[in-house]
């Protein structure tokens, strides 16, 4: 077994051949290599990054960070956005493909939790909160909440309030709150992006 010794500089030549038989490159070696050894495994330690509390003002994805690991620490979380009048939505990532949901709160208190979708952004000027499907299904749409209005889920067929399409890349609302553009990946998208009325998207 491999020993650390506590020797300066100075006196390391003159221990090695005076103590350990002349073996001056075995145990130099060995000592080195210990060194390594213990620095490596000093520097696999869990650390976490805890996500914001419900009352902060933005979340971060936090990882289990290890020298020789790249699993993720479960639940993942990701920015928090705000609807004018200070409702929250945050993404929360579950272990397995595709699993995921929108928890939704306000002052500290949460709301609801919304499986099987991910939250993009909310509408500048009311707390209609724009919405991404989150499944392993290849057919993921978008959808509009009125969260204001307390409408905290989609009833009907599914085909009746999904609009946009899988290859969403980022959404733009216009300064009124009246439109919302979605925008398309250009390479894998047949169209490069799409104007909707919000108030048509609502009554669906």
């Amino acid at each position: 077994m491999a020993l650390v010794y506590d020797i300066s500089a100075k006196n390391a030549d003159y221990f090695w051949k005076k103590n350990l038989n002349g073996n001056h490159a075995v145990i130099k070696l060995r000592i080195l290599l210990t060194v390594i050894i213990s620095q490596l495994l000093n520097s696999c330690v869990s650390t976490p990054v805890e996500s914001n509390p419900p009352n902060a003002t933005s979340g971060r994805l936090f990882f289990e960070s290890c020298a020789n690991s790249s699993e993720p620490t479960f639940p993942l979380k990701s920015a928090v956005i705000r609807s004018p009048s200070g409702f929250c939505a945050e993404f929360v990532k579950l272990p397995g493909e595709g699993k995921g949901m929108t928890v939704i709160w306000k002052k500290g208190q949460m709301i609801t939790e919304i499986v099987a979708s991910r939250p993009l952004s909310f509408s500048p000027t009311a707390d209609v909160l724009l919405l991404a499907e989150y499944a392993p299904d290849d057919d993921l749409r978008q959808y509009l909440l009125n969260i204001g209005e307390g409408e905290m889920t989609k009833e009907g067929s599914r085909l009746s309030y999904v609009f946009g399409g899988r290859y969403l890349n980022n959404a733009t609302w216009s300064s009124d709150g009246k439109t919302i553009t979605l925008h398309y990946i250009k390479l894998l998208s047949e169209v490069g992006s799409e104007t909707f009325e919000v108030e048509q998207l609502l009554e669906n």
